[in-house]
């Protein structure tokens, strides 16, 4: 027998769609093709799924087997996880030594850079007077405007690719820079940009940096694929770059990417070059007020299995040349040279980092995308590309099938 409602409730709640990426996943989730291919989401892929580094698998499994493994976090996450990964990954030794160490440095653990984003715009909707929230987005990644809606919902934007050119559109960019209000919040991608993969160069970082400095702007780094655009050292560049000009700024990390965990969530986030009294008030404020009311604490697992490795020179070691040479050579190269001589599109190979659209502009037709559907390849309606996600044994065949979508338009 059916249960009937005891009382009406009347809650004006609209369903909503879920976002592109979301969506394309769905579909391919539904697809029962064997050979299917999942063109949309952002993780590194190999003929057995989703690739993780041996050392990271191995130790990991060990990790598994401990008490400490099973237990759970303070709030504020692991603090070997925190250090290690600023000290080797994120800043570098060097400047990390430059700041002052660690403590010099408000750090919490979080369910990978999402998380860290979201942290950084609970924090900007707190403490800034309320005329100091407008917010400069860098376009591409839709959840961005998602997570920042609060702070501002009409934040400003621009187009970061040249349609023609097919490069990051610069001149745009310090267009609006420059005229964005003081004070205010600018969320800056570094480093595989996520969805046209046109990357900025050092001296275009170092004049954002200097317009920054002038206006005294609170920047968020989004630096989600470290170690996949040019590598470990490089791909930090504009994180470096702030840090040493003493710009106080957010940096959202996420490891699920390079260490092959992207199930089980692992990111940071890091505010550096504010006042001691701001860092000391901020690093309680964080774990206490934001994280422990919202997911509680993070999880163990992940953190200290790059705690372990970040730890040892010589799985450390193993774990830099896996994202180098397997993830970032092996695949994601690999991959894009074959893209660029199938659609003779020379201008793949002056990407960066796992992305790339195929229409600059416009995305795809109905058309292409039930003709792309049909072979069971998945990419974003925008034409977005998970350049790491083909199959690197089929990249041919899954490029001869982008190249006759792309005859359809």
């Amino acid at each position: 027998m059916a249960i009937e409602r005891a009382y009406e409730t009347s809650w004006d709640v609209e369903g909503t769609k879920p976002d592109a990426n979301m969506a394309a996943r769905a579909a391919f989730d539904k697809c029962k093709n064997p050979n299917k291919v999942n063109a949309g989401v952002g993780t590194i892929m190999d003929e057995n799924g989703v690739l993780t580094p041996e050392v990271v698998a191995t130790t990991r499994t060990e990790i598994a087997e401990t008490v400490e493994g099973m237990g759970y976090l303070s709030p504020a996450g692991h603090a070997p996880f925190l250090e290690l990964n600023a000290k080797h990954l994120v800043f570098g030794e060097d400047l990390l030594r430059e700041i002052g160490g660690i403590k010099k440095v408000v750090a919490a653990q979080t369910p990978g850079g999402t998380a860290a984003l979201y942290v950084a715009h609970r924090v900007l909707s707190k403490f800034p007077d309320d005329s100091k929230k407008k917010l400069l987005l860098d376009p591409g990644w839709g959840n961005h405007r998602t997570i920042f809606q609060d702070l501002d919902p009409s934040p400003t934007t621009y187009q970061h690719e040249d349609p023609e050119t097919r490069k990051y559109n610069h001149a745009a960019y310090l267009e609006v820079l420059k005229n964005h209000p003081k004070d205010c919040p600018v969320l800056l991608q570094v480093a595989g940009y996520n969805d046209d993969g046109s990357e900025r160069s050092e001296e275009q970082w170092n004049e954002i940096a200097d317009i920054v400095m002038q206006k005294e702007l609170i920047p968020i780094l989004d630096f989600a694929y470290n170690g996949l655009v040019k590598g470990f050292g490089i791909d930090n560049y504009a994180i470096k770059e702030f840090t040493q000009k003493g710009i106080p700024c957010f940096i959202c990390v996420s490891n699920s990417k390079n260490a092959g965990v992207y199930s089980d969530r692992l990111g940071a986030l890091y505010m550096v070059n504010f006042s001691d009294q701001e860092t000391e008030n901020l690093q309680s404020y964080i774990p206490n007020k934001i994280i422990r009311p919202t997911w509680s604490n993070p999880p163990a697992l992940p953190a200290l299995t790059m705690a372990d490795i970040l730890g040892d020179d010589e799985k450390r070691q193993s774990f830099i040349d896996a994202v180098e040479k397997d993830m970032l050579e092996g695949i994601l190269n690999h991959n894009r040279e074959a893209l660029a001589e199938v659609l003779d599109a020379p201008w793949i190979r002056n990407k960066g980092g796992i992305f790339l659209k195929l229409i600059p502009e416009g995305g795809l037709s109905k058309e292409q995308l039930e003709f792309l559907e049909g072979e069971a390849v998945f990419p974003l309606p925008s034409s977005r590309i998970n350049v790491a996600g083909l199959p690197t044994d089929r990249i041919e065949e899954v490029a001869e099938i982008f190249k006759e979508a792309l005859r359809l338009g």
